[in-house]
């Protein structure tokens, strides 16, 4: 095979452009790197052969020669990966090569560069990658992100005092069907007592589709329109381990009804509200729902409809800019099966996917 050949460039797209200028569009990127030049600035330098002739057919490479240039092939693709993110920047990739993984992988997650350079600082490499192992950073960004996701049990045993619970978000984020799937698990996994009541009074059948599940699962329902009627139905469930009150679906921008809601709602110090978030919303869209919803002052985030995106980065970019605990995930229609308590080990795995997450201890 002929010996490789140097091209030097500002951008990837230069680079490439000079290489099938000269080599053909069949040339083959042997290898990549990003050096600094005497006038500080960066620039790529990229080794590459002619592509593969009659008398010189890939067959005859030797396996370790394949592997390094596949090698250098996904370094490339990954360093295109993290470069592709806007505001992205490469000092601490272009310093440590072996962190290029990890961060293509946050990029592709959409975990927003901001949130990228505090998981990188609490995994403590970015002053220290140079004598780490690609498994050592690995581990470190994993217990760094488990680290920076709270989770909280909204249920958990506090001897006999009664758990009042409300979630709240907007409208098609799935809080009547969630509302059925923790029922159901509080009821089934738990052995909780449980009782319902619906203060939706704006979506036609909404107390319906609730009773229908009360009815499966053999639990009352109540509908309070006013906040007296609400009171009397806490009163009538009373006995009940738990409460679970489900509401309208607002709009975020709808300050009308959200003064409604608080009003119904935000003055009973007895009820915990729970935020719903859509997985799959714009990061701009969570952060507004966010903000109007916060004179609720509610606990925790559920996040929802994790099956319809493929990226979960928004999950830790409103944790780290909102900080609030996270109590349930959930994805799919299935009551009870599609829903799970939040675990710090399981979210950090289903942020960075592929990684090694199995021999991790959260609280090392």
């Amino acid at each position: 095979m002929k010996p490789p050949y140097k091209y030097f460039a500002a951008t990837i797209e230069e680079a490439t452009a000079l290489i099938r200028s000269s080599l053909g569009a069949d040339a083959m990127i042997v290898s990549t790197n990003r050096v600094q030049g005497k006038d500080g600035r960066l620039f790529f330098e990229i080794s590459a052969v002619p592509g593969t002739q009659a008398d010189d057919p890939v067959d005859h490479m030797s396996p370790d020669a394949l592997g390094e240039i596949k090698g250098e092939l996904v370094r490339l693709q990954q360093m295109m990966t993290v470069m592709s993110s806007p505001g992205v920047s490469l000092p601490h990739m272009v310093k440590h090569p072996v962190m290029m993984p990890v961060c293509a992988r946050m990029v592709r997650q959409g975990i927003e560069n901001a949130v990228m350079e505090k998981i990188l600082e609490k995994a403590g490499v970015l002053d220290g990658a140079a004598h780490l192992s690609f498994r050592e950073v690995n581990t470190r960004v994993v217990r760094a992100v488990a680290q920076m996701l709270p989770v909280e049990d909204p249920f958990a045993a506090g001897g006999n005092q009664q758990k009042i619970a409300a979630v709240v978000g907007t409208t098609g984020v799935g809080k009547t069907t969630t509302i059925a799937k923790i029922a159901a698990t509080l009821i089934m996994q738990h052995q909780k007592s449980v009782g319902l009541i619906s203060i939706d009074t704006y979506r036609i059948g909404a107390r319906e589709q609730l009773k229908n599940y009360a009815d499966i699962l053999g639990i009352p329902c109540f509908q309070a329109f006013t906040p007296r009627d609400l009171l009397l139905a806490l009163g009538r469930l009373k006995s009940r381990d738990v409460v679970l009150i489900d509401t309208a679906g607002q709009s975020q921008y709808d300050m009308t009804r959200l003064e409604g809601l608080k009003a119904m709602i935000g003055r009973n110090a007895s009820i915990d509200t729970h935020l719903l978030l859509n997985v799959g919303a714009s990061l701009s869209e969570m952060n507004e729902t966010v903000r109007c919803f916060s004179p609720l002052s509610f606990k925790t985030y559920i996040f929802t409809k994790l099956d319809e995106t493929r990226m979960m980065g928004n999950i830790i970019n409103q944790v780290v800019k909102y900080p609030k605990a996270i109590s349930y995930v959930t994805a799919g229609q299935n009551v009870p099966e599609d829903i799970e308590m939040a675990n710090e080990k399981k979210l950090s795995a289903l942020l960075l996917k592929n990684m090694d997450v199995t021999a991790i201890k959260i609280g090392d």
